[in-house]
């Protein structure tokens, strides 16, 4: 058996979803499907001798695209002219895994088919980098958005146009008022209608295509709506054109604007939704640092993450997080593994110890061996660990899904079945179709196919923003039966902030918190900091050192001063 992960295009609703996922399944050799709506993806189980074009083809056949490749929008705003784009084309064009690039100047982006496998989205982020510029990904949602305003903006015109005047026709200038000059009222609603239908062709090709198919889908159900008040208005267009102008009453090409405007809108908010939901994994990934410092001979040297190798040497300093998964090699430090343990207070660290990439330096420098790559690390198996259960299905949406696989068919059924009964006892074919259009458009089962899984990632991204990580959605859906929560550990609940909450002193209080401030003063521990939070002192300090796993020492007016645990004390 193999596992293959595909990237689905072509989804709009849960219809799109359980189409794919049962055209996948239907393939002989294919033991489980899943498709996941918000990420549009698609993992597949299937036997060796199953071939991805074989996969490729029956989601074709189904009206919509599989594909290996993703597909990356990146923002560079300090390309400013022709060279800059020769120097991304010839520099990233040409590394292995990238299918396609390109780029406009214009709007200052660069477009690019990569292959997962063979190169990140990370690594291409880091290429371009690499050669002086500064790259950010363009979410769909601000792609999508234009096409967006022009539709809405078209729709407020032909709103404008065919409905103020029901209010008042003193609203409405005279020269394009539909009682006065009808033809010219209805070649303008003409003119703002077609640019709307052309903008939004896509949603007529997955429609129609999936129809053909015997798959119909939402499109399926937007496209025949909009499509037959579109052919009843030209109809009536070339009745006004041979002198029936009472027909301009009966137009409805406001219907197919406004109804393409308002399906885009529903989108672009669902688009935002999954863009938001996404955010746990990028703040994740933020725990990664851009770049690392080789130590090789006492030489410093700043490279990408991405250049790090297994046995490099790296310089840790206080502050940074920590490059990558390894074993301390010289120096000592306190590191911050709340974002692994949950724990707040640093653990100290020195020479045999092992460090984990993403977690924080607070305090000294030391050299590091990388003992896995970044692909391997712990903070990836982590981020792996949410992605799959935002990809998993609970079982409350796998029974969403059943309910949407037959949710349009039934509706076309109900749609046409109006259709012909009311044309049948009415003898109105207006009547009818405005009927028919409305069941088709009204019906959509966004709603209940995104529900499950926008609660599935809001609440597995929100666990992972809080340290709590699930490991499958049917454990997140079983959540809600929990009554009872055992914590193993008290530092799991506290704040992560110290403070001093008490002092037991026997004599000579002001003299001796002003010395233990002093010196505290000195060190970059957090124990450190509370303290001196606590106290301020105002006393000259002199051969201050850090005894590592004990605390300090230093001199202050002569005298010695030590502070620190049992095990310094002892000593």
């Amino acid at each position: 058996m193999k596992e293959i992960k595909f990237n689905v295009e072509g989804m709009t609703c849960a219809s799109c979803q359980a189409h794919v996922q049962n055209a996948l399944a239907e393939v002989e050799g294919v033991s489980e499907a899943s498709v996941n709506l918000m990420m549009n993806t698609a993992l597949v189980k299937a036997n060796d001798n199953v071939s991805n074009q074989k996969l490729i083809k029956a989601v074709e056949d189904a009206g919509y695209t599989l594909t290996q490749s993703k597909h990356l929008v990146l923002q560079v705003e300090d390309m400013t002219c022709a060279s800059c784009v020769s120097s991304i084309e010839s520099y990233v064009g040409k590394q292995e895994g990238i299918v396609e690039l390109v780029i406009n100047l214009m709007e200052r982006e660069v477009e690019i088919d990569y292959d997962p496998t063979l190169i990140s989205e990370q690594k291409i982020i880091d290429l371009i980098k690499e050669i002086g510029y500064t790259p950010s990904i363009e979410n769909k949602v601000k792609g999508n958005s234009k096409v967006l305003t022009l539709s809405l903006i078209f729709g407020g015109l032909i709103f404008y146009l065919t409905m103020v005047s029901m209010i008042s026709s003193s609203l409405i200038p005279s020269f394009i008022r539909a009682d006065l000059f009808p033809l010219r009222s209805a070649i303008l609603q003409l003119l703002l209608t077609v640019p709307v239908m052309v903008l939004n062709i896509d949603i007529y090709k997955r429609g129609l295509k999936a129809l053909t198919k015997l798959y119909p889908n939402m499109d399926s159900l937007v496209a025949i709506g909009t499509l037959a008040a579109f052919i009843y208005s030209m109809y009536g267009f070339i009745m006004i054109l041979n002198g029936r102008v009472d027909f301009v009453h009966h137009l409805y090409f406001e219907s197919v604007v406004i109804i393409l405007a308002l399906i885009k809108l529903g989108n672009h908010l669902e688009e935002r939704s999954k863009e938001q939901t996404k955010s746990s994994l990028s703040s994740l990934l933020a725990l990664q640092p851009d770049d690392a410092i080789l130590y090789n001979d006492k030489v410093e040297k700043v490279i990408p993450l991405s250049q790090v190798k297994v046995d490099d040497i790296l310089l840790v300093k206080p502050g940074m997080n920590v490059p990558a998964d390894g074993v301390i090699v010289f120096g000592n430090s306190s590191v911050d593994e709340s974002m692994l343990s949950g724990e707040s207070l640093p653990v100290d660290k020195t020479v045999g110890d092992q460090v984990s990439l993403g977690t924080n330096n607070t305090s000294g420098s030391f050299q590091m061996k990388v003992s896995r790559l970044q692909s391997e690390s712990t903070l990836s198996q982590i981020i792996r660990m949410v992605e799959e259960a935002q990809n998993d299905k609970a079982p409350i949406a796998r029974m969403a899904d059943q309910v949407s696989a037959v949710f349009v068919p039934i509706v076309f059924v109900i749609a046409i079945v109006a259709l012909v009964l009311w044309f049948s006892f009415s003898r109105d074919l207006e009547l009818s179709l405005t009927i028919f259009i409305s069941i088709l458009v009204i019906a959509c089962p966004c709603a209940l196919g995104l529900a499950t899984p926008t609660a599935i990632m809001v609440g597995t991204g929100r666990g992972a923003d809080e340290g709590v990580f699930y490991k499958s959605a049917t454990a997140l859906e079983m959540t809600s039966r929990i009554n009872t929560v055992i914590f193993d550990k008290t530092g799991t609940l506290t704040q992560g902030n110290l403070s001093v909450v008490d002092e037991h002193i026997l004599n000579d209080r002001e003299t001796v918190l002003n010395l233990m401030a002093s010196v505290e003063g000195m060190s970059e521990h957090p124990l450190s900091k509370a303290m001196t939070e606590y106290y301020q002192g105002d006393l000259e300090v002199h051969d201050f050192k850090a005894l590592f796993g004990q605390s300090v020492s230093a001199t202050v007016e002569e005298s010695k001063v030590l502070i620190g645990n049992k095990s310094l004390m002892d000593e």
